[in-house]
């Protein structure tokens, strides 16, 4: 199966978590955090990582300006090959990879 790149996966994925216990109303659509693992052929460890967060009120337009911003063409163009909610350490996890094809089971 082919992998959509990151940034095709950044434009369809809502990350805002709502919050009820927020005492303002804007505040309670805060964005959680997630965590992105990058695998290439440069990698010291078994994925090099860091967590994002984004503010995306705007919609996607504002949105596609921020990551563009952000991130380099290298990220923005690698390929999901799985991604799923981590319980151990209670964060949405993507992996990103420089293949284009995926295994048929998203693990």
């Amino acid at each position: 199966m082919k992998a959509i790149t990151f940034k095709q996966f950044m434009l369809t994925y809502n990350f805002r978590q709502y919050n009820n216990d927020c005492l303002c109303e804007k505040d309670r659509y805060n964005t959680s955090i997630i965590r992105i693992n990058y695998k290439n052929e440069n990698t010291v460890f078994d994925y090099d990582w860091f967590e994002f967060g984004i503010y995306d009120f705007g919609g996607d337009c504002k949105k596609l300006e921020q990551i563009k911003h952000i991130f380099g063409a290298n990220i923005l163009n690698a390929y999901v090959s799985s991604f799923g909610y981590n319980e151990d350490l209670e964060v949405f996890e993507i992996y990103l990879s420089d293949d284009k094809e995926i295994d048929e089971v998203n693990e």
